[in-house]
C-alpha cells in the first residue's frame, strides 16, 4: 500500500510540474484575422443546451467595420 502511495504521489507532482511548464501563454505579435473569416463547420463537440438534437450546425466568422469580428452559430432550417 505505501508503494502505491509513492506512485501516485509522484506521479500527481509530475502532473503538477508539466502543467505548470505548458500554461506559460506567449502573444504574437499580429494575428491576420482575416484567414478566419466565413464559416466553420462543427465536426464534433460536446453540445450544451441550446446545441442539444442540432445537426449541421456551422459559425459564421465576419469582420465589422470598426476591425472586430462578428460570430454567429447557425442551425439550418429544420433543425430548430
Amino acid at each position: 500500500m505505501a508503494g502505491l502511495a509513492l506512485v501516485v504521489a509522484g506521479a500527481g507532482a509530475w502532473a503538477l510540474r508539466v502543467r505548470d511548464q505548458s500554461t506559460a501563454v506567449r502573444t504574437v505579435p499580429q494575428v491576420d484575422l482575416t484567414r478566419y473569416l466565413g464559416n466553420w463547420y462543427v465536426i464534433a463537440n460536446i453540445p450544451y443546451f441550446l446545441e442539444k438534437g442540432k445537426v449541421a450546425t456551422y459559425d459564421t466568422y465576419s469582420m465589422r467595420p470598426d476591425g472586430r469580428m462578428n460570430n454567429t452559430f447557425q442551425v439550418p432550417p429544420g433543425f430548430l
